[in-house]
Order: structure tokens, then sequence, then C-alpha cells
């Protein structure tokens, strides 16, 4: 199992109404991913409720499920 990416750390934000994830909805956390073990190599995304611990989805990596057939 990899070590990175993970979450580093996720802060609600209330009056944000301008962001919008990378689904479309709209952000309501402010989402830092830590892409190594460097620094100043981490990611900071604006996240909607579903998507704020998931590494993967925000850095735009497939993510393939045992069994799906597309």
């Amino acid at each position: 199992m990899a070590k990175y990416p993970k979450v580093g750390g996720v802060l609600s934000r209330k009056k944000n109404t301008s962001a919008k994830c990378r689904c479309g909805a709209v952000a309501k956390y402010k989402t830092t991913v830590q892409v190594d073990i460097f620094r100043g190599d981490d990611e900071v995304f604006w996240t909607c409720s579903e998507h704020k611990n998931d590494c993967d989805f925000l850095l735009g990596r497939a993510v393939e499920s045992k069994g799906a057939q597309l």
C-alpha cells in the first residue's frame, strides 16, 4: 500500500459560494493533498462533502474497481 498521496487536512468554509469541486458541485471544504514527502509539493483543492477525502478523484487519477466493466 502506497503512503502517498494522502489527505493532509480538510478545512470547512461556510461563506464560500463561488468555488466549485471538480465534479461541479458547490465546494464547502478546502482540502490539502500531500503528493509526496516534500513540503512544497502539496496540492490544495476546493471540494464538496462527497469528495473531500478522495485523493485519486482530486488528482485526476483513474480509479479501477474490481469487476467493473466500462
